[in-house]
């Protein structure tokens, strides 16, 4: 889950993403309202998170702008130290889909944003959005994974997978973040269900040097995908580069 989080330069919002981050979310945070506007559409966020103490702007009113320029689309959740009923009340009223009061316990935080997630609808990585990588296309709409131009059946797990790792190819992957997307909470220590999946996927697809596209375990890390250096010789040549 990809969370885009308004808050301003303090030591507590940057503890905050690090918690986000721990959790396996990815997070990415703004510290200017406009910075946020500037990319929200680019980036294929599932939540927004507004500290409600901003330095340029209110709140309620970074609020109203996601509103009423993504609609109901895309889920907002306001965190504050403030507990008064006009608070809370009127941060819903402008839009908001949650209101959280500090002091935050971070799994709560998590189970809400997955909540928020599953009740708005909102999309999974570059979901509606063909992801293309060597001879590999994958369909986000339809959930098909074309391989030179021949489809390839996937189980719903491998195509989350895949389109989790297609989407961010060249960057490694961690476990956490594999695990809390496909699953939506973290594998028992010694769990080899993750393992088996990418193994699985890594021969359904048929990921190896020879189409171009490997899926390598980065060590006590995670997972990579990414093109091989002589199919992306290949393909610079192929366009006179």
């Amino acid at each position: 889950m990809k969370i885009a989080l308004l808050a301003d330069r303090s030591v507590q919002a940057e503890a905050l993403s690090d918690s986000l981050v721990r959790a396996g979310l990815y997070c990415h945070t703004y510290h200017a309202s406009r910075d946020l506007f500037q990319r929200i559409d680019r980036s294929g966020y599932d939540v927004v998170l507004i500290d409600h103490e901003l330095a340029d702007m209110p709140a309620v009113q970074a609020v109203r702008a996601v509103r009423a320029a993504w609609s109901g689309e895309l889920p907002v959740m306001v965190l504050s130290d403030r507990r008064d009923e006009d608070s809370v009340v009127n941060t819903l009223q402008a839009g908001a889909d949650d209101y959280m009061i500090r002091p935050l316990r971070a799994r709560e935080l998590v189970a809400r944003l997955h909540a928020l997630r599953r009740r708005t609808g909102a999309r999974e990585p570059a979901a509606g959005a063909a992801i293309s990588l060597g001879p590999y296309t994958l369909d986000c709409l339809s959930h098909r994974a074309i391989f030179r131009g021949q489809r390839v059946p996937l189980t719903p797990k491998e195509f989350d997978l895949a389109a989790l790792l297609f989407s961010g190819a060249g960057r490694v992957m961690p476990h956490a973040q594999i695990e809390q997307a496909i699953w939506g909470y973290a594998l028992p220590p010694g769990s080899r269900a993750l393992a088996n999946l990418v193994s699985r996927l890594r021969r359904t697809l048929a990921l190896h040097p020879g189409n171009g596209v490997v899926l390598a375990v980065v060590y006590g890390q995670g997972y990579r995908l990414e093109e091989t250096a002589a199919a992306m010789g290949a393909r610079a040549r192929r366009r006179g580069l």
